[in-house]
């Protein structure tokens, strides 16, 4: 057995193993070829029973080979389409055995898919799912963030579509369009603004309790124009945010005082992932040189890096949203597969 990262990397799905800690690149041995059409967003990733699932919306086509949502075997790396998905697929959450999908393009709503069979098992009228949902408290939250307007998150019922709640606030860098992440500890919902501030909201009555003001906090320098905290991993009590470039750091948010801590990490970082008592930071180390990074939250300190260069000529949004499976795989270092 042995743990390996599975991370979204531009148009590519590279598995890491966390045990081979060498500078690599994809070189030659995997076979892989520029990926031909406009541009695949890959946007969402999960697992379910050892297997991997990446959401893509390819903005050139209609076509489900570049759209909808991909299942891969976490050990063979052989991807199979949802041929049933036909839609740009954004974000996706797992509920059981279920995945809820927002689609947009042409066709705006949430589906639902079994898992075990790819099949849609639900389509739901809720428009405009196009920014990342997380499941907690029994519903499926959605934030929203179109041009123009300020952040709202809405509230539905994933056995029924039905939207139950919609929050709305004042927070949100006008008129850009940012991503909008969005977490749950066991009391709240937070959500992750592109002025560099946490909205917290309380689900029993679904309104917002206060905004913890990240950015000012650690940069002592006031906000500096349209920033986007990147992906939200909780830890207990804890939420850990990863800052964009011009940090180069993760910063920890204690939710039962609403107080800051700051790990460097030396490079503005896309993603964050806590597995086994480690944090993973995921972004850009230098010129298209994706960087993971695993620090220990005891020393609050980085120990081991991973060094990704795409074979292809470079991968500039560099290594984005991750998660780390425990498997059994023979073989060595990096794999990837394209979409």
């Amino acid at each position: 057995m042995g743990d390996y990262a599975f991370i979204l990397a531009g148009q590519r799905l590279v598995r890491l193993d966390l045990a081979n800690t060498a500078t690599d690149d994809d070189g030659l041995s995997l076979g892989q070829s520029q990926f031909t059409t406009n541009h695949v967003d890959n946007f969402d990733l999960g697992h379910y029973q050892g297997n991997v699932y990446v959401t893509t919306n390819d903005p050139a086509t209609s076509s489900n080979t570049t759209n909808g949502v991909h299942y891969v075997d976490a050990v063979t790396m052989q991807a199979s389409n949802f041929t049933a998905t036909t839609g740009r697929a954004r974000y996706a959450v797992r509920v059981s055995d279920q995945l809820v999908v927002g689609r947009s393009g042409t066709t705006t709503d949430v589906i639902k898919i079994d898992l075990g069979n790819g099949d849609i098992t639900d389509t739901f009228a809720v428009s405009s799912v196009t920014q990342p949902i997380i499941y907690a408290f029994g519903s499926v939250w959605a934030s929203r963030r179109e041009f123009g307007e300020y952040i709202s998150v809405r509230r539905f019922d994933p056995s029924t579509g039905s939207v139950t709640a919609t929050i709305t606030t004042t927070e949100g860098f006008f008129p850009a369009a940012n991503r909008i992440y969005l977490a749950a500890t066991s009391s709240h919902v937070y959500v992750a603004t592109d002025t560099e501030r946490l909205i917290k909201i309380d689900p029993d009555t679904d309104t917002v309790v206060t905004t913890i003001n990240v950015g000012t906090a650690i940069s002592g320098s006031g906000l500096s124009g349209a920033r986007s905290l990147e992906t939200m991993v909780v830890n207990g009590t804890d939420i850990w945010c990863a800052q964009p470039a011009g940090y180069g750091n993760v910063v920890r948010v204690d939710t039962s005082t609403d107080s800051l801590t700051t790990i460097s990490v030396g490079y503005g970082t896309n993603g964050v992932y806590y597995y086994d008592g480690d944090l993973y930071a995921t972004g850009v180390s230098g010129t298209n040189v994706s960087r993971l990074s695993k620090i220990d939250l005891g020393s609050e300190t980085v120990t081991t890096t991973w060094d990704y260069q795409d074979s292809r000529g470079g991968n500039a949004s560099g290594f984005g949203r991750m998660i780390v499976l425990s498997l059994y795989i023979a073989g060595w270092g990096v794999d990837t597969i394209n979409w």
